[in-house]
C-alpha cells in the first residue's frame, strides 16, 4: 500500500512540514501520539477518528524518516513556553488572569 498519498507538505512559519493530509496534524505531533498509544495504528486511527491507512501513514513516515520527525519534535517541544512564542510572536504580552 502507498500510503504517501496520505500526507503532505506544508511551508509554515514554523518550517517545512509533513501533515496528514487533509487534517491540521502534523506528522512529528501524530508520531509522538502514536507512541504515547504503543505504535498501535488501530488505536491511533480510534484516536483521531481517522482511516486506518492514515494512522499507517504516520508510522510508515516516522519510520522512513526517523531524524526529521525527531528533529521535528525537539524544535517543536518547547512552542508551549513564552519566551519561545515571543521570538516567534514580538508583540506577544503575558497577561495575568485572575488574583
Amino acid at each position: 500500500m502507498n500510503n504517501s498519498a496520505w500526507s503532505d507538505f506544508r511551508d509554515t512559519h514554523l518550517g517545512r512540514l509533513t501533515y496528514i493530509q487533509g487534517t491540521r496534524v502534523p506528522v512529528y505531533l501524530a508520531s509522538m501520539t502514536a507512541a504515547d498509544l504503543g505504535n498501535d495504528p488501530q488505536k491511533l486511527a480510534e484516536h483521531y477518528g481517522w482511516p486506518l491507512a492514515k494512522a499507517e501513514t504516520v508510522l510508515t513516515y516516522s519510520a522512513a524518516f526517523k531524524d526529521e520527525v525527531e528533529r521535528n519534535i525537539a524544535d517543536h517541544s518547547d512552542l508551549g513556553e513564552f519566551d519561545a512564542l515571543k521570538q516567534m510572536l514580538p508583540t506577544l504580552q503575558r497577561t495575568q488572569i485572575g488574583s
